[in-house]
C-alpha cells in the first residue's frame, strides 16, 4: 500500500452535488488513518474557505496543502509558502485593475484572504460554494502568494498568461489561478515526500479537475473519479466511481487498501 494519499476536496472529498462528505468517504478515511497512513489535503481553497468541510474530515488529516500548492501546513505550522515572483504580480494586478475584474487575493499570512472590490455574483459564489465570503479590501501591494481571478473574455485571458513569464497559470472551469513558478499541487506533493523522506511511488493522489493534472501526473498512483474531467481521466492511472457513489471508498477496495 502507497504510504501518503493525497485528497483534493471539491468534488472528490466534498460533493457539492449533495453539499456533504459521504459516510462511505468517512469510512475509507478512518480506515486508511487506523493503518497508519499519512492523509492530505490538497486544495486550490484558502484555510479560510475550509469553513465548510467537516471538522471529522481535517481531524484526520497530517497535513493541508492549500492554495495549489502555494501554502503546505503540518500539525497547525506552515512549513513551506511560495510567493508569486514580484515583477508577474505586478503585471497581473495592472491588469485586473484595468480591466475591472474582480479577484481573490491570498497573502504570506491567513489575514490576507480578500476579495479586491464588492462583486455580488462572485459573493454570491463563494457563499453557495464555500460557506463564507471573503472581506472586500482593496490590494495594498502586499507579497501575495495566490490570485484567484475572473474573466469571460478569452483574449484578454491570452493577453496576460503570455506576460506572466515567472509564474505559473491554470485554467479552471470559470475561472483563473495564478501561483509562483511551477507552483502546482503536483510540486506540493514532491515537497512533502521529500520533506517526509519518502519516495514518491510511495504517493496517492486523488482529484477530478484541471488543476489536479499535476497531482494526479507527480504521484505514484493518480485516481481520477468518475465525476472527473475527460483530460483528467486521461492522465489518471486509474478512474474510480462517482463521488456520490462511493469513488474514494470504492478506489480504495479495488487497490486492495484495506486489508
Amino acid at each position: 500500500m502507497k504510504k501518503t494519499i493525497f485528497f483534493d476536496i471539491d468534488n472528490t472529498l466534498y460533493s457539492h452535488y449533495t453539499n456533504s462528505v459521504a459516510q462511505s468517504t468517512m469510512d475509507a478515511l478512518h480506515t486508511l488513518k487506523s493503518k497508519n497512513k499519512l492523509l492530505y489535503i490538497a486544495t486550490s481553497r484558502s484555510k479560510a474557505e475550509m469553513v465548510n468541510v467537516p471538522k471529522d474530515v481535517v481531524d484526520l488529516m497530517d497535513g493541508i496543502i492549500t492554495l495549489g500548492g502555494a501554502r503546505i501546513d503540518e500539525h497547525g505550522q506552515t512549513i513551506i509558502t511560495h510567493p508569486i515572483d514580484s515583477d508577474d504580480l505586478h503585471t497581473l494586478v495592472q491588469f485586473i485593475q484595468e480591466h475591472g475584474l474582480t479577484a481573490r487575493y491570498c497573502g504570506l499570512d491567513d489575514h490576507i484572504n480578500d476579495l479586491n472590490q464588492d462583486d455580488a455574483d462572485i459573493k454570491s459564489r463563494f457563499q453557495r460554494l464555500y460557506d463564507m465570503v471573503p472581506p472586500v479590501k482593496p490590494y495594498q501591494w502586499q507579497p501575495l502568494i495566490h490570485v484567484l481571478f475572473y474573466c469571460t473574455d478569452d483574449r484578454l485571458i491570452g493577453q496576460i498568461a503570455s506576460r506572466l513569464n515567472h509564474s505559473t497559470f491554470t485554467i479552471l472551469k470559470t475561472s483563473y489561478e495564478v501561483t509562483g513558478a511551477n507552483v502546482t499541487k503536483g510540486h506540493a506533493i514532491d515537497e512533502v515526500m521529500k520533506y517526509h523522506g519518502l519516495r514518491l511511488n510511495e504517493s496517492v493522489a486523488f482529484g477530478d479537475s484541471n488543476n489536479d493534472v499535476e497531482m494526479l501526473k507527480m504521484a505514484g498512483i493518480g485516481i481520477a473519479m468518475g465525476n472527473a474531467d475527460a483530460n483528467i481521466r486521461r492522465v489518471a492511472d486509474y478512474t474510480t466511481t462517482h463521488i456520490d457513489q462511493d469513488g474514494i471508498y470504492n478506489a480504495c477496495v479495488h487497490f486492495n487498501w484495506f486489508d
